[in-house]
């Protein structure tokens, strides 16, 4: 069978489809990015794990309305500790070998609730910062307390807090931090969280 030559109408019509499949392509680009991972720049990691050093922390129960705070420390690849306990899964060089950084919050007490307004740095060894600020206490979407392990602990409610930026591979970085607590002392978990044991912070 001959294959008969396209006419010029034909072909008009052929690069006019192509046209408008490329457009939708590139339209729908947007939308194949991962839940998630959207306007994140150069993500070095979507999660991290964070363990406060409570010895450096001047938070307490006690601390009134207007009082001022600080806390610091350690953030590490996510899954290092066990979440339902927070006992490092990892020990000795391995453990080091996982340390990613140094965790830094400061801010003010809000209110007799548990709520502080604080700003957070995550200043990373390979020369970058993520900067995070907001109010504790917003539970994120589907953020609820959830069974840890076989014992029956317990992580979460996850709390949403603001990235107001970045430097390094995270320049220029926004969009939300998901917190979400381990080692909850109550099955139900403990909100707003005070930063006062170890937990996972996720950039969306």
């Amino acid at each position: 069978m001959m294959l008969r030559p396209l006419t010029i109408n034909q072909k008009r019509s052929m690069r006019a489809s192509l046209l408008s499949l490329f457009f939708l392509m590139f339209m729908a680009a947007p939308l194949l990015v991962p839940q998630g991972l959207a306007g994140v720049a150069k993500p070095k990691g979507p999660v991290y794990d964070i363990v406060p050093d409570n010895a450096l922390s001047t938070l307490s129960a006690a601390s009134s309305r207007g009082a001022t705070f600080y806390l610091q420390g350690t953030i590490y690849q996510y899954r290092t500790f066990n979440q339902g306990d927070c006992t490092p899964l990892f020990s000795g060089s391995d453990l080091q070998n996982r340390v990613l950084g140094t965790w830094r919050a400061w801010g003010t007490v809000a209110d007799s609730t548990g709520k502080i307004t604080l700003h957070q740095t995550l200043s990373f060894d390979f020369n970058a910062t993520i900067e995070v600020q907001g109010v504790n206490g917003l539970i994120a979407p589907n953020g609820a307390a959830l069974v840890a392990d076989n014992k029956g602990n317990t992580t979460g409610p996850s709390e949403v807090l603001a990235i107001v930026g970045g430097s390094g591979e995270f320049r220029g970085l926004s969009g939300e931090a998901v917190v979400r607590p381990y080692c909850n002392p109550t099955p139900a978990g403990t909100n707003p969280f005070r930063f006062d044991r170890a937990f996972c912070l996720g950039v969306e």
